[in-house]
């Protein structure tokens, strides 16, 4: 007996006053239930547009009742004629959500501080505290995850690789969580588990996703189970884990009133062989990079009939920062009584013909030590080069011997040399640093086998037809009634029929002539019937090119900074500020020398020299007058 539930009210299909019940079960597709109800075709509806529908299946009085259909009223097609009038009822199944609802995936979409009330496509992704250096205030800030309706199948939020069994969870989840009336079986997952390429579309449906994961798995096939509560239950298995369920072709057994059966080795595949193709950037400098898959190995993707497909994936970017020094290494130790060093500092003693440097060691500055052995010359030390630099001031006590053009001295004078050096551990080379890197799609592992599984095996594609007393009673038939996980095979004709496991795609059930057609072979919506067909499923895929977007909110082509650091090259360093040094101004015909050595050789007696103002008489002009000069306070001899 057939039950029929709708809106809380179950009564049997002749109490309801319905006939013609058909039901059809598709592989990838909305299942369907029709049925009659005879009436004026201008009566009210008995179960309106969108009704929820549930038919169940009595075998006895009084017996278990076993769902059989959970579906929603699509159409209500009303007929008459001069001898009838009748309306049809046309249901769905819940792949009817999957094919009216767009599939959406969470974006990061920046922070709202805290008091903040999300939107109704947002989510919270988590918290984070900013520190206001001005203020010196912390605030507190959600993270936020927008919905999209752009989507990376093949990457979940996170930014980690999803197999194609992943993705399809994922978005039998979000149809879930949407309120499509679906559930999952949690000990039996989702089976095609392939590393699949990034596919980035645009506005696509949830059944489209789904079609899209499984053209990598074209030996795939979905059923709802309807027997379970309180929704169907969705799953997705490949052939080599499906059971095989057996028709015998001769005996008392057998109910078959017809058959068709069509062996496919046109639609084998020799070989596959998939050439993955990146374009990695690197400091803005693109290189092309290739890497092929292929299975068997020694399959060449010249044979004919052999799957040959180019695949591009987004390739990796990076960009370095770099930055050349230039050192010399310091006379360590006695670099304060080096001749060499101090020539090179201090240009007034630097012609060795005409000075002759000799150092008082005692009273000589502390050396910058070995931990410092070069001095900083050209470029910046930076502190990612995990190098050390500092500022040393070397000073020393020196006597100067002054030689004429002969060679022969003519003066000795002490003087106070000092300098300012950077001083550091780095060497003469050019460093590098790693200041943006946006990482590439993961090169799928084993997809050239997968592929070659699924379509190198024999196929058989046909029809069955059942026909019993009452249709599902019993049998065959009545093992199909709950659940179309099957392979079939057929016994009692050829041997290779017996283990053919035919993929079952869709099954038509009319209930009240007793009729089961099982309709098998390979997914007309899925995979192709020649190598063109078969092509289309690298056809159409967007390479991923905001997979990083999506996870950071940032765009994938953005360059990470690296802040610049550290001293630079002290360009005069002779004479650090507070020092006595040695000053000379000079052309073609005359040279003034200040040197406060020579000053304090002299005399201990002044300590201040300046321009000072002096009185002059002027005998032309008759009368006293002023000046500016150089001099110091009156001291006695």
């Amino acid at each position: 007996m057939w039950l029929l539930t709708y809106n809380g009210t179950q009564k049997s299909f002749a109490d309801w006053g319905l006939s013609n019940l058909r039901r059809s079960r598709v592989s990838q597709a909305q299942d369907t239930v029709s049925f009659s109800a005879p009436g004026p075709y201008d009566a009210a509806e008995l179960f309106p547009y969108g009704a929820i529908v549930t038919i169940s299946y009595q075998a006895d009085s009084g017996g278990a009742v076993a769902p059989w259909f959970y579906g929603r009223v699509i159409q209500v097609p009303r007929s008459g004629s001069a001898t009838e009038e009748r309306m049809d009822y046309q249901l769905a199944g819940p792949w009817w959500h999957l094919d009216n609802l767009v599939y959406q995936q969470v974006w990061s979409s920046g922070m709202r501080a805290q008091p903040y009330t999300l939107a109704e496509d947002e989510i919270k992704l988590g918290e984070e505290t900013i520190h206001d250096e001005i203020t010196g205030e912390d605030t507190v800030y959600d993270l936020i995850g927008v919905y999209k309706s752009r989507v990376i199948l093949g990457q979940d939020h996170a930014g980690a690789q999803r197999t194609s069994g992943q993705v399809i969870t994922d978005v039998i989840d979000y149809a879930i969580a949407s309120g499509a009336p679906i559930q999952l079986d949690p000990e039996d997952p989702i089976e095609p588990d392939l590393q699949i390429p990034f596919d980035e579309q645009n506005d696509i449906t949830c059944a489209e996703a789904i079609r899209r994961m499984l053209r990598w798995s074209p030996d795939a096939v979905t059923w709802f189970d309807y027997s379970t509560t309180p929704y169907p239950t969705f799953h997705c298995v490949r052939r080599s884990a499906l059971q095989s369920l057996a028709i015998p072709l001769s005996g008392v057994e057998n109910s078959i009133s017809d058959l068709q059966i069509i062996p496919r080795p046109d639609i084998q595949v020799p070989a596959v062989v998939l050439k993955f193709e990146q374009t990695n950037t690197v400091d803005g400098v693109e290189y092309e990079n290739i890497v092929t898959d292929k299975y068997p190995l020694t399959a060449s993707g010249r044979a004919f009939a052999t799957l040959t497909a180019t695949l591009q994936l987004a390739g990796f970017q990076t960009n370095y920062v770099t930055q050349k020094i230039v050192t010399e290494d310091l006379p360590l130790p006695g670099i304060s009584s080096c001749p060499e060093f101090w020539r090179a500092h201090d240009p007034s003693i630097a012609d060795a013909d005409t000075y002759e440097l000799t150092f008082l060691v005692p009273q000589c500055s502390a050396d910058p030590g070995s931990d410092y052995p070069r001095e900083l010359t050209s470029g910046q030390v930076q502190d990612w080069m995990d190098k050390h630099v500092k500022r040393q001031i070397v000073s020393a006590v020196c006597l100067v011997g002054i030689m004429d053009s002969e060679g022969v001295m003519v003066k000795e004078e002490w003087r106070t040399l000092s300098c300012e050096i950077i001083v550091t551990d780095a060497e003469t080379r050019t460093y590098t640093k790693l200041a943006s890197l946006v990482t590439g799609e993961s090169i799928p592992v084993g997809l050239a086998k997968a592929l070659y599984d699924s379509l190198n095996p024999l196929q058989y594609a046909g029809s069955v037809t059942l026909t019993e007393e009452e249709c599902c009673a019993e049998g065959v038939a009545a093992a199909l009634r709950a659940a179309a996980g099957f392979t079939l095979n057929l016994t009692g004709g050829l041997a290779a029929w017996e283990t053919m496991k035919a993929l079952i795609q869709q099954i038509d059930e009319d209930v009240d002539s007793g009729r089961t057609t099982i309709t098998f072979g390979p997914a007309e919506q899925l995979s192709a019937q020649d190598l063109i067909e078969r092509l289309r499923t690298n056809r159409g895929r967007g390479v991923a090119f905001n997979f990083i977007k999506r996870t950071t909110g940032e765009s994938a082509d953005s360059a990470g900074t690296v802040a610049l650091s550290g001293y630079t090259p002290i360009l005069n360093t002779a004479g650090s500020s507070g020092r006595t040094k040695l000053q000379i101004i000079t052309d073609d015909t005359c040279k003034i020398t200040l040197d406060p050595a020579q000053i304090a050789a002299l005399t201990a007696a002044v300590s201040t020299m300046g321009v000072k103002e002096v009185s002059v008489c002027d005998n032309v002009a008759g009368k006293v007058r002023f000046m500016l000069t150089i001099g110091s306070e009156l001291y006695d001899k």
